[in-house]
């Protein structure tokens, strides 16, 4: 067996979509303008093994081919990944992107002149406009 820590990494990928949908106060049932920023679901994005020295000396010295070391190593990944999601990992980043984007744009509604309700929606996918800022009303 491989002794290891690993480090799983979870967040939104930026790179797939990012929009933003400002509403009129006048189009809304609240009576606040809305600006609703899409963003893809949280996803695992890596993991990162740290091997057990002790380990790293026992997997050298053994007579394991290149492909079966690498089979070993993407099965305790594979463990990481699954006991990191278990855990909560991807409810954690969801939490932690929606507080980081509130408070990214939160300057924006303090200084403007409306009452915003700032909403911010995790999609599988987007089908309007891609990484672009759409106007409505």
């Amino acid at each position: 067996t491989i002794k290891s820590n690993a480090t799983v990494l979870a967040g939104i990928d930026l790179n797939k979509f990012y929009n933003i949908t400002i509403t009129r106060r006048s189009l809304t049932p609240s009576g606040k303008a809305e600006i609703n920023i899409t963003v893809p679901e949280p996803e695992i994005l890596s993991v990162y093994l740290n091997l057990d020295p002790s380990s790293v000396n026992q997997f050298l010295s053994t007579n394991l081919r290149d492909s079966e070391m690498k089979l070993l190593l993407k099965e305790e990944e594979n463990i990481a990944y699954n006991q990191a999601y278990e855990k909560g990992i991807i409810a954690e980043a969801k939490e932690s992107a929606r507080k980081s984007l509130e408070i990214l744009y939160s300057p924006l509604l303090h200084n403007a002149s409306d009452d915003y309700i700032l909403n911010v929606i995790f999609k599988d996918k987007i089908t309007e406009g891609n990484g672009s800022v759409l106007l409505k009303g």
